[in-house]
């Protein structure tokens, strides 16, 4: 593994019924801080169906990015397709740091989707 590949500090930005979760928000407030001492970019992942529209919210919280998985398939929350998700944009992107908040659906996609990635998850 090249840890030089590795980049940035991500946030999954969990959403439920098309509103971001607050947890989200106190989330960018912290990788902000840790993107600034790494001097890197921060980057909201945002997975649901018919949820772009939420992609400002998360820009004006200070996401520098935001990664916008939206399909019908992930209208409902689902384990498997929120963690394949999620996986697949971390085995995309390769972020240095992901935070996953510490909600049921975050303790139950997180683990799952590093697992899937075959990163480590300090959790």
């Amino acid at each position: 593994m090249n840890l030089e590949e590795y980049k940035g500090v991500y946030v999954f930005a969990q959403q439920v019924d098309n509103e971001v979760s607050s947890i989200a928000f106190e989330l960018l407030g912290k990788a902000k801080d840790l993107a600034k001492d790494l001097n890197t970019e921060v980057t909201a992942v945002l997975i649901g169906s018919g949820i772009k529209g939420l992609a400002d919210q998360l820009a004006e919280y200070g996401a520098d990015k935001v990664i916008v998985v939206d399909d019908p398939e992930l209208k409902d929350y689902r384990t498997e397709p929120y963690a394949h998700a999620l996986a697949s944009v971390i085995n995309k992107y390769k972020p240095e740091i992901m935070l996953v908040g510490a909600t049921a659906i975050g303790r139950d996609s997180g683990p799952e989707s590093f697992r899937e990635s075959g990163n480590r998850s300090d959790g």
